[in-house]
């Protein structure tokens, strides 16, 4: 049992949890045993690529998350990748300019209020202007 093992089971065992599943469950929907599924979430055993893949789309993240290893925020990995889904078909242009937008809103939203009497950071017509 390596650290490959490890991490890519504690990731299992995480997604599956966020998605409120048990073993059983889990292992009936990619069609191995709950003692398969138990094994792999302990490090005991790795999943082929393949298996790996029917359990990603099983707990209903990319497969990519689970060889990630780090499982310590499902919910921000979920959020990123319904964000990845979202702009994954548009043209380089598009993903620039929605980049653009959500930098300026998180740097607008990181802002503690202006001290009275200064400028707002936003020009008529609500355009966030970048200090």
């Amino acid at each position: 049992m390596g650290a490959l093992e490890r991490s890519i089971g504690r990731s299992v065992a995480a997604y599956r949890r966020r998605v409120e599943m048990t073993q059983a469950q889990l292992a009936e929907r990619v069609g191995v045993t709950r003692e398969t599924i138990g094994r792999l979430e302990t490090g005991a055993a790795i999943p082929s690529l393949a298996r790996l893949d029917d359990i990603a789309r099983a707990v209903g993240v990319e497969m990519h998350l689970l060889l990630r290893g780090d499982a310590g925020n499902v919910h921000r990995d979920a959020a990123l990748d319904r964000l990845l889904h979202t702009v994954a078909s548009r043209s380089p242009a598009e993903i620039d300019l929605v980049t653009a937008i959500a930098g300026d809103l998180l740097d607008h939203l990181g802002r503690t209020a202006p001290a009275s009497g200064t400028a707002s950071p936003t020009e008529p017509g609500g355009r966030i202007v970048r200090s």
